[in-house]
């Protein structure tokens, strides 16, 4: 765990350095699409500057790739400009968590009444 740790405060360190979002769940990363790239160097440089080894890691980046046109009133954007974007793939909700949903909906309903 102390491996772990490290590892995960230098891949920390190096992201908000560069003021960039990244959170942390016990040994596993949640980042913005395009810095996946990044984020897989960076574990690599981490894992070996404190192992001394190499080791695969499995990064989870599914997702559904979209085009589609966007205007706006921002520099650039006026005339319609066809861009990518990604959306993650719909996970399908487990039975406990519709039940703590559930709970909590009945919850808010009883907070609403007193």
């Amino acid at each position: 765990m102390n491996i772990d740790s490290q590892i995960a405060n230098s891949v920390l360190d190096h992201f908000t350095k560069k003021d960039i979002a990244v959170l942390c769940i016990h040994d596993s990363f949640i980042i913005q699409y395009d810095k996946e790239p990044e984020l897989r160097r960076i574990l690599d440089q981490a894992t070996h500057q404190i192992t001394k080894d190499r080791i695969g890691h499995d990064i989870k980046n599914k997702r559904i790739s979209h085009r589609g046109k966007v205007t706006g009133n921002i520099k650039g954007y006026e005339e319609p400009v066809e861009v990518e974007y990604h959306t993650p793939i719909h996970i399908k909700p487990t039975r406990q968590y519709l039940n703590r949903k559930a709970k909590f909906n009945k919850w808010l309903e009883l907070q609403e009444t007193t």
